[in-house]
């Protein structure tokens, strides 16, 4: 059954997503939702092998030099992720600002029903997201956020990604009609992409920095 509460964070976002954020959504969901519903996310990451290695791995990439990355060769995936982030004056310290967020949350009793591996997987999200964008080659357009959205809802099955669509959905088909071929296409180009190519999930990609960007692409099916 659905909670009320549940379902006014979720409307909230419909109506005013730079306001009201996912995460809300997301650690309220852990505490109200249906309990087969969060079951049925949980037997993922035991049924899938792909899931389960990346659940007993808990992989956090370490420290390193982001600004070294603008000295690497122009063809390599630092290089390209440095000047996705410079070009596009994005932040390269997203993860661990959310991941201080999620903490300070934890801390506060707002994240008491959430499975540890779900506050692991959302951080490490936060740290393959932006790497993810020049090696699926979606960018950060409205379009190209929701295509990488789906991607990664195709290849992690996160119910972060899930409420993401959600979301995008229903301001498309209620508040911006002219939009749903645009929004759709995305979404459809995204979960294709993400079903077809090789799991991104368990590559240490930070260690990797300096391998040649299209090889990359080539290897996990992304071209």
């Amino acid at each position: 059954m659905l909670d009320p509460k549940l379902a006014q964070t979720w409307l909230n976002i419909v109506q005013d997503p730079q306001k009201y954020g996912v995460p809300e959504l997301h650690f309220q969901f852990w505490q109200l939702a249906d309990e087969k519903a969060k079951q049925a996310y949980l037997a993922d990451y035991e049924r899938n092998p792909v899931l389960r290695q990346f659940n007993q791995e808990r992989y956090y990439a370490p420290d390193y030099d982001f600004e070294e990355l603008a000295h690497l060769p122009a063809d390599t995936l630092g290089y390209a992720y440095y000047h996705h982030i410079i070009d596009h004056n994005l932040s390269p310290k997203l993860a661990s600002d959310y991941r201080a967020y999620q903490e300070a949350e934890d801390a506060a009793g707002k994240l008491q029903a959430m499975p540890e591996v779900i506050k692991y997987s959302t951080v490490r999200g936060f740290q393959l997201h932006d790497i993810w964008h020049p090696l699926t080659g979606f960018d950060t357009t409205p379009m190209g956020e929701i295509g990488l959205q789906a991607f990664t809802l195709a290849q992690f099955h996160k119910p972060y990604n899930a409420f993401w669509m959600s979301i995008v959905a229903t301001r498309t088909l209620l508040l911006a009609p002219e939009q749903t071929t645009a929004s759709f296409d995305s979404i459809a180009a995204g979960w294709q992409l993400g079903k077809r190519a090789k799991s991104l999930i368990n590559t240490h990609w930070e260690e990797i920095f300096d391998r040649n960007l299209l090889e990359l692409r080539r290897e996990y099916n992304l071209v």
